[in-house]
C-alpha cells in the first residue's frame, strides 16, 4: 500500500499539475511530448478535460475521506483547486443551444468540433458528476458550494439529453455518435484505430461508469436535500415565532383587534414543527443509510453470513436433539413437527417479506410525499419570483424609454446651444475684427472726406477766379463722394450697438439654454437612478431566483437518483445479454440491433468491464441482479488471466489485443492499470490466490518497465521486452492520469477497506 501511495501523490498527480497546465489558454495541453512539453496549439477533446477533471476530484475525496492513510493536508486542497481550474475551462465545451457538449475545442476555447460523440458526454458525466461529489468536503466555500450544485445539474442536463436523444429504447443502450444538432451521421468512429458503427461496447461501458457516478453524486446530495428542507422549516418557525412575541408585548384587545388570524399562525407553527420532526427522522434515516453504504463491504457482508451460518447451526442442533427426544417419546409426533416447522418457516419468511416491503413502501411514500410538497412550493415559489421578474424587466424598459428620449431631448438641446455658442463666437468675431478696423477706417473716411473739402475749395476758387468755367458737375461729384463718406461714417457707428445687441440676445439664449439642459441633466440623472434601483431588484430577484433553481436541483437530486439507477440497471442488463460473449471476451462494434460486427478481442476492456459492472450491480443494490451479473463478471476476469495475462518469475503484464487473428503483445499503460483493479476484484469475489498474485506480478511489471524513472508518470506503450515506445506522446487527448490514478486509489481503498473492523 506504501508503494501505492507514493506513486499516487509523488509521481501521477504531481506530474500532470506541472507540466501538463496551460498557463497562457488555461485548462490541459491538447499534447505532452516524452520531454514533458505542451503542445499549446493542439485542439482539446472533452474525453481529456474530463478526465482530468475526474482524476483530481477523485483525488481530493479520495484523501479527504481517507485522510488517516496520508500526511497532513498532503495535497488534496491542491488537488481541488486543480479541479477548480478545470471546471472553469470545461465550461467552453457546453453547448447552451442544442444541449450536451461538444467532442473538441480549440485552445483558446472556440469551438473545434461540434458533433456528439456520446463517449465524450460520458466522460462529462463521469468528470461533473466526480466534481460534484466535493461538496460533502467541511472546507468548500459557500461559493464553492454554489459551483458544485451547478456542475451536478450540468451532468444531470447531459444525461437527460443522453436519454431523451441518444438512448435506444427499442433495442436497449446507447447510439455510438451523432450531429450537433442530434441528428444522425455516418461518421461515427471513435478515434482512427476505431471503425464506423452504430453501438460500441466501449461507448456503452463508459457510459455505464458515467451513470454509476452519477448515482453516486445522487446519493451524496440526499442528506443536504433534508438538511435544506429543514433549515427552510425551522426559518418559518422563527420568523412565526417572532411574530406571536411581537403581538404579545402589545395589550390583548389590541392584539385579537389587529390579528384576528392568531390562532391560525399558532395552528400553522405546529404543523411546521410537526415537519421539522418528519425532516430530521429523514434525514437520520438518510445518514444512516449513507454510512451504512460507505462502510458496507462484500469481507463485511461475508462476516455477517458466516455468524448467521453459525446461529443457524446452533440452532439446528438444538432442534436435532429436540427431536430425537419427541422422537422417543411420540415417534408419530416427528412428522407433524416437522410440517409445522416448514409451515412455520414460510409464513415467517412471508411475514418478513411484508414488513420489509411495508417498510420500504412506507418510507418512499413518506420519502416521495415530502419532495413532492417542497416541489409545489418552490414552482410556487419560482412563478412567484418570476411575475416579480417580469413586472420589474417591464418597468426597467419604460425607464429605459423614458431614458433614451430625454437623452434624445438633451442631445438636441445640447446642438442647439453648441449652435448658438458659434453663432455668437461668429459675432464676437466680426465685433472684434470691426473694432479693430473702426478707427482705422474712421481716419480714412475722415482724411478722405478733407480730401474731397479741399478739392471742393479747390474748385470753388478756380471758377471764382474764372467764371466762365462751368464746376458744377464736379462739385456735385464731390459732394456726392462726401455723402457716401458721411453714410459710412454713420453706418460704422450705429455697426457697434447692433452687433451688441445681437451678442446680447445670443447670450440669453445661450443662458436659456443652459437652464433647459441642467434640467434635462436632473431628468435624466433621477430616470438614470430610478433605473439603477430597477436593475438592483431585477439582480436580486435573478438571485433569488437563481438560488431556488439551484434548491430545485437539490432536490431533483431524489427523483434523478431513481431515474440514474433504472438507467444504469438497464444498460448492466444489455451488456449482459448482448455484449459479453460466449468465449467470456467483450464484444467490439455492433449494428443497431446488437448484430456484431467484429471479432477484435481487447484484454484491457475485458478486464476493466469485469469490476466496472460488479461496482455498477453493487451500487444499485440490487440482488437479483448481482446474483446473476457475479459469476459472469468473475469468468470474464479469469479468461482474461488465462488468455490474455503473460507470466513469468519476476513480472507479470497483460498483453493489448488479438486481431485479424494476431496477437498484440504490446503493453499499453491503461492495460496494466485496469488489470491490477480488475484481478483485485476477481480476488476479493473468489478468494483464489492466483488473481492476487496476478496483481502483484502486474505492480512488478509497471514498476521496472511502464513507470518513466527519470520524465515521470508512465510511459503509453512498452514492448514485450520492455522497451519504452518514445514516439508515443507522454500525454494528450487520449492520456491522462484517469486510468493510473484510479487503478492506486481502488487498490488502496480496498486493501484499507480489507484491514478495517467492521462495524456493522
Amino acid at each position: 500500500m506504501a508503494e501505492l501511495k507514493a506513486e499516487l501523490t509523488e509521481n501521477i498527480l504531481p506530474f500532470w499539475i506541472h507540466h501538463a497546465y496551460d498557463p497562457k489558454n488555461g485548462g490541459i495541453y491538447g499534447s505532452l511530448d516524452n520531454q514533458n512539453r505542451g503542445d499549446s496549439q493542439e485542439n482539446r477533446s472533452i474525453v481529456m478535460s474530463a478526465r482530468h477533471l475526474w482524476a483530481y476530484s477523485a483525488a481530493s475525496n479520495f484523501l479527504d475521506t481517507h485522510r488517516q492513510l496520508f500526511e497532513q493536508d498532503s495535497g488534496r486542497h491542491g488537488y481541488r483547486d486543480t479541479a477548480d481550474s478545470i471546471y472553469r475551462y470545461i465550461d467552453h465545451y457546453d453547448d447552451k443551444e442544442f444541449g450536451g457538449v461538444y467532442w473538441s475545442v480549440e485552445p483558446d476555447g472556440k469551438p473545434a468540433d461540434m458533433r456528439k460523440q456520446i463517449y465524450g458526454e460520458a466522460f462529462a458525466i463521469y468528470g461533473l458528476s466526480e466534481y460534484a461529489r466535493t461538496i460533502t468536503q467541511e472546507s468548500v466555500t459557500a461559493d464553492g458550494i454554489l459551483q458544485r450544485i451547478d456542475a451536478f445539474t450540468q451532468a444531470v442536463k447531459i444525461f437527460n439529453v443522453l436519454e431523451k436523444r441518444a438512448r435506444d429504447w427499442e433495442h436497449g443502450g446507447y447510439c455510438e455518435a451523432l450531429g450537433r444538432n442530434w441528428e444522425p451521421i455516418n461518421d461515427t468512429k471513435l478515434s482512427a484505430v476505431d471503425i464506423d458503427c452504430d453501438k460500441s461496447m466501449n461507448t456503452n461501458l463508459h457510459v455505464l461508469e458515467a451513470l454509476s457516478n452519477l448515482y453516486r453524486a445522487c446519493k451524496a446530495f440526499e442528506p443536504m436535500i433534508v438538511q435544506q428542507q429543514k433549515a427552510h422549516v425551522e426559518s418559518q418557525i422563527q420568523t412565526l415565532e417572532q411574530q406571536i412575541s411581537d403581538m404579545h408585548k402589545a395589550p390583548q384587545q389590541k392584539l385579537e383587534q389587529e390579528r384576528p388570524d392568531l390562532q391560525e399562525i399558532q395552528q400553522r407553527i405546529q404543523e411546521l414543527q410537526s415537519q421539522r420532526q418528519m425532516l430530521e427522522q429523514q434525514e437520520s434515516e438518510c445518514e444512516y443509510c449513507w454510512q451504512e453504504s460507505q462502510v458496507q463491504k462484500p469481507q463485511h457482508r461475508e462476516i455477517q453470513l458466516e455468524s448467521q451460518i453459525q446461529k443457524l447451526w446452533q440452532r439446528e442442533l438444538q432442534l436435532r436433539a429436540w427431536l430425537r427426544k419427541l422422537r422417543r417419546q411420540n415417534p408419530e409426533l416427528e412428522a407433524q413437527i416437522q410440517r409445522l416447522q416448514y409451515q412455520e418457516s414460510l409464513l415467517e419468511s412471508q411475514m418478513k417479506e411484508l414488513r420489509r416491503q411495508e417498510s420500504g413502501q412506507q418510507k418512499f411514500q413518506r420519502q416521495q410525499s415530502g419532495l413532492a410538497l417542497w416541489q409545489q412550493k418552490f414552482q410556487q415559489e419560482e412563478l412567484e419570483i418570476r411575475k416579480q421578474l417580469k413586472r420589474v424587466q417591464h418597468d426597467e424598459s419604460e425607464q429605459e424609454l423614458w431614458v433614451q428620449k430625454s437623452q434624445q431631448q438633451m442631445r438636441d438641446h445640447e446642438s442647439h446651444l453648441q449652435e448658438i455658442r458659434e453663432q455668437r463666437s461668429n459675432r464676437g468675431l466680426e465685433l472684434r475684427e470691426l473694432q479693430r478696423q473702426k478707427p482705422e477706417r474712421e481716419l480714412q473716411l475722415e482724411s478722405r472726406l478733407q480730401q474731397l473739402q479741399q478739392r471742393a475749395l479747390i474748385l470753388q476758387k478756380v471758377q471764382q477766379q474764372d467764371p466762365e468755367l462751368d464746376m458744377t458737375s464736379q462739385l456735385q461729384d464731390i459732394h456726392d463722394q462726401e455723402s457716401e463718406v458721411k453714410s459710412e461714417q454713420q453706418a460704422l457707428q450705429s455697426r457697434k450697438p447692433e452687433l451688441d445687441s445681437q451678442l446680447e440676445d445670443l447670450e440669453r439664449q445661450e443662458l436659456n439654454q443652459e437652464l433647459q439642459l441642467q434640467q434635462l441633466q436632473k431628468r435624466v440623472a433621477g430616470f438614470e437612478l430610478q433605473l439603477h434601483q430597477l436593475q438592483l431588484q431585477e439582480d436580486a430577484l435573478k438571485l433569488g431566483l437563481e438560488q431556488l433553481q439551484q434548491e430545485q436541483a437539490l432536490l431533483d437530486a431524489a427523483e434523478i437518483g431513481t431515474q440514474v439507477k433504472k438507467a444504469l440497471e438497464s444498460l448492466i442488463t444489455v451488456t449482459k445479454d448482448h455484449i459479453f460473449g460466449a468465449d467470456n471476451h467483450l464484444k467490439l462494434f455492433f449494428n443497431n440491433d446488437w448484430t456484431v460486427t467484429s471479432d477484435i478481442v481487447s484484454f484491457g476492456h475485458d478486464i476493466e468491464a469485469s469490476w466496472l459492472l460488479w461496482e455498477a450491480a453493487e451500487l444499485t443494490g440490487n440482488e437479483e441482479l448481482q446474483r446473476t451479473i457475479r459469476p459472469l463478471v468473475i469468468q470474464v476476469a479469469d479468461t482474461a488471466l488465462v488468455e490474455g495475462f503473460e507470466w513469468s518469475d519476476e513480472w507479470g503484464a497483460l498483453d493489448n489485443e488479438i486481431k485479424n487473428g494476431t496477437r498484440d503483445k504490446t503493453r499499453i499503460w491503461w492495460c496494466q492499470a485496469e488489470a491490477m483493479v480488475g484481478f483485485f476484484n476477481a480476488w476479493q469475489l473468489t478468494g483464489e490466490s492466483r488473481f492476487r498474485e496476478a496483481v502483484i506480478k502486474q505492480w512488478k511489471w509497471i514498476k521496472k518497465y511502464q513507470k518513466d524513472p527519470s520524465g515521470g508518470d508512465w510511459f503509453w506503450a512498452v514492448s514485450a521486452e520492455g522497451t519504452a515506445d518514445r514516439d508515443k506522446p507522454k500525454g494528450g487527448n487520449w492520456k491522462t492520469p484517469y486510468h493510473n490514478a484510479r487503478s492506486c486509489m481502488e487498490l488502496i481503498g480496498r486493501m484499507h477497506d480489507m484491514t478495517t473492523p467492521s462495524t456493522t
